[in-house]
């Protein structure tokens, strides 16, 4: 659920600067679109290292130490 919701973020954002480009600019209709589609393309493309981001924010915190003899063992 995380990967999908960080994919869709990430599109919606990328839409967001897109139409932000579109109205600084004033483009043509042609390049309006062009401006939306490469916005959600990044966005998308984006996506993913959002989740990689999202994922090891929001993972649990445990500390694991070994003592010098349960490492020998695992040797």
């Amino acid at each position: 659920m995380k990967k999908i919701a960080s994919y869709v973020i990430g599109a919606v954002v990328g839409l967001g600067i897109g139409e932000l480009w579109n109205v600084q600019s004033g483009p043509t209709v042609d390049m309006t679109w062009h401006n939306r589609f490469t916005g959600v393309i990044l966005g998308l493309v984006s996506g993913s290292e959002l989740f990689e981001a999202v994922s090891i924010i929001t993972s649990p915190k445990k500390f694991i130490a070994f003592t010098p003899e349960e490492v020998a063992k695992l040797k």
